[in-house]
């Protein structure tokens, strides 16, 4: 499941993934329309498409529940480190969840869309 929401930055696009896995998911190579920005800034497309994604390394969720709409409802309520609906990230921030430190990572994209 993904969690995307737009924060108050130019043209920046946030992307938080929840992985719903009971064990931990294989090294995927990224999609071939992201590339790692080589600029500070980038803004949005001729048509207005946002270009400059953060996204956060996915959230490992162990759980025996049953994927529901009450199961994806209280996960995606969940606030899984601290001030999480208010931070603005930067490329190479660290946050702890659940015991870990997951990181912040910009994208750019050459569509209208982020494909993980």
């Amino acid at each position: 499941m993904i969690m995307i929401r737009r924060i108050l930055a130019p043209a920046v696009g946030v992307v938080v993934s929840a992985a719903f896995l009971a064990t931990a998911t294989a090294q995927r190579r990224p999609a071939p329309n992201l590339t790692k920005p080589v600029s500070v800034e980038k803004a949005p497309d001729t048509d207005g498409f946002i270009q400059r994604w953060l996204v956060l390394e996915p959230i490992l969720i162990r759980s025996n529940a049953q994927l529901n709409d009450s199961f994806v409802q209280k996960t995606i309520k969940t606030e899984y480190f601290p001030d999480q609906y208010t931070m603005i990230p930067r490329d190479g921030d660290k946050v702890p969840v659940n015991g870990s430190e997951l990181m912040w990572h910009a994208v750019d994209t050459s569509v209208y869309h982020v494909n993980l």
